[in-house]
């Protein structure tokens, strides 16, 4: 609903209602993402001095490095730099990124230095930059959110899905494969886009661990893996997968070879010239959960993905999951803390002490619902500045002070 609209009282039947039930349980489960993705970066120191980390959180500021200026350069900055170095800035979200060093305050900021550590080389020259430090997404090349609310209507891009290989993030209905859903996105764990599939033919060999469409004869499945082709750790099975398959799931036709004896762990059959196979261009690809655990694992291909530069394929703390996982692991560590250091703080209280804290906490969760029900009210999507501004009105305007045995605020 546009702002200014009917209240809930006023809506037509017809009229879809958005309850702040509905509201608060997709604000909460907005928060739990949001949190597990910041909470393993560090927020209070820069990441720089760790090196090219395995996965981070990332940001882009425009405001010191503003893409109209004459002598643009992309450049991320780390969640404490963030915090610390750019607040109030202009900053574009880029979730995670791997392998990546703090740009903040080298040559790409040459305004504006790092606060937080002052000796950093001039460029880090691992950094692999995309259209995304830039504001721009997808093969729309939008920002995102996109200001052209028409974008967002029905029938216009959905939810947004990032390829595992370079990192960039696409409008889902602009990346799925020819016979996909939406559902049959849910059920993907991770994508590689159009542009990085046919980049890495050894994908041919997995047909049968990508997603396929519900609607196809693709999604047909074979119980005997012995008719598929794959290749487990070095291991080639009997029969290849069948030419009918092999289309429908994108990858070219195998030629029908019987494999006789077994296979050296060492010389992976991908070698093999009577096995060669090739990802057809224009075709993204989508893979059930668990399918790099299933990639084989030789000296000869992990010699093809090095050269692809995908080895992070085999590593296990790579994924967004295990990031996540991490990153609630250390939420729900500093919750226990909090709790345990309340729990001692109200033992050590009067009665009267109790009944405050516990009604400033009440007063508190109220004034969030009221706050979540006007966005719900006028359809508007809520924002991290404007739950900041949110808790910094609430601290300027409540600031009870409790007789904790010393100066404790709450």
């Amino acid at each position: 609903m546009a702002d200014g609209g009917p209240s809930s009282s006023e809506v037509k039947e017809d009229e879809e209602v958005v309850t702040l039930g509905e509201a608060l349980e997709a604000y909460e489960e907005l928060g739990k993402l949001s949190n597990a993705v910041l909470g393993a970066s560090d927020p209070l120191n820069c990441s720089y001095s760790k090196g090219y980390l395995k996965r981070q959180a990332l940001y882009a500021c425009l405001t010191c490095n503003p893409k109209n200026a004459p002598h643009f350069q992309q450049g991320g900055v780390c969640l404490a730099c963030s915090y610390k170095c750019h607040d109030g800035h202009e900053l574009v979200e880029l979730y995670t990124k791997r392998n990546f060093r703090c740009d903040c305050g080298n040559k790409k900021f040459p305004d504006n230095p790092c606060t937080l550590q002052k000796d950093k080389e001039e460029y880090n020259e691992k950094n692999v930059y995309s259209q995304n430090f830039s504001g721009l997404y997808c093969t729309c090349h939008r920002p995102y959110p996109d200001p052209d609310e028409s974008a967002e209507m029905d029938g216009g891009p959905g939810p947004m899905i990032q390829c595992i290989v370079c990192e960039d993030w696409y409008h889902s209905e602009h990346v799925m494969p020819v016979g996909f859903d939406y559902e049959d996105i849910e059920q993907a764990v991770e994508l590689i886009c159009a542009g990085c599939t046919p980049k890495l033919n050894f994908l041919a060999f997995y047909g049968e661990l990508q997603v396929k469409p519900s609607n196809s004869a693709s999604a047909e499945v074979v119980e005997d893996s012995n008719a598929k082709n794959i290749i487990t750790n070095g291991e080639e099975p009997s029969k290849h997968e069948s030419p009918s398959n092999s289309q429908d799931s994108g990858v070219s036709s195998l030629p029908e070879t019987e494999t006789k004896s077994s296979i050296n762990p060492n010389a992976c059959p991908l070698t093999d010239t009577s096995c060669q196979a090739e990802m057809k261009p224009g075709n993204g690809t989508m893979w059930q959960d668990g399918w790099r655990k299933k990639l084989c694992r030789c000296d000869s291909c992990k010699a093809i993905y090095d050269a692809g530069g995908v080895s992070f394929l085999l590593d296990e703390e790579d994924t967004i999951e295990n990031y996540e996982a991490a990153g609630q692991a250390k939420l729900d560590s500093e919750m226990v803390r909090a709790e345990e250091s309340f729990t001692r703080q109200m033992n050590e209280m009067g009665h009267v002490g109790q009944i405050e804290l516990i009604s400033g906490y009440n007063n508190m969760k109220e004034a969030l619902k009221d706050f979540l029900e006007e966005f719900a009210n006028n359809g508007k999507v809520v924002q991290e500045k404007d739950v900041q501004e949110f808790f910094e009105n609430l601290r300027a305007t409540k600031r009870p002070r409790l007789d904790l045995g010393g100066n404790n605020q709450f």
